[in-house]
């Protein structure tokens, strides 16, 4: 299982780091519900609107994440800064076209 930290940039910008894989769909609950009070948050203020999510050792990326993603950029209307530290995650997004939709940047973090 991943491990997730939530906490927030300087600028007081939600920030979400998570250590590992998130596989099984269980997995997938328990990451969507460590994060949904700041995903609410962020969905009622008024202001920006942008999360940076940082997923450290984190390919695969399970399919239930993927939607998920997609869903809190297209449905949500925030917007999702992913960092990762895999070129393989980096080009799994490429290759599906998903950077087109959620920006995506490779770091070594």
């Amino acid at each position: 299982m991943a491990h997730i930290e939530i906490s927030q940039t300087p600028k007081n910008e939600p920030f979400i780091r998570c250590v590992g894989k998130v596989k099984t769909d269980d997995e997938f609950l328990e990451f969507k519900e460590k994060i949904r009070p700041t995903i609410q948050a962020l969905k009622n203020t008024n202001g920006d609107k942008t999360i940076f999510i940082f997923l450290i050792d984190s390919y695969p990326i399970s399919l239930p994440m993927i939607g998920y993603l997609l869903k809190l950029k297209e449905n949500d209307g925030l917007d999702l800064k992913l960092y990762t530290n895999s070129i393989k995650l980096f080009g799994f997004f490429q290759t599906l076209e998903l950077n087109e939709k959620i920006e995506i940047s490779i770091k070594n973090l």
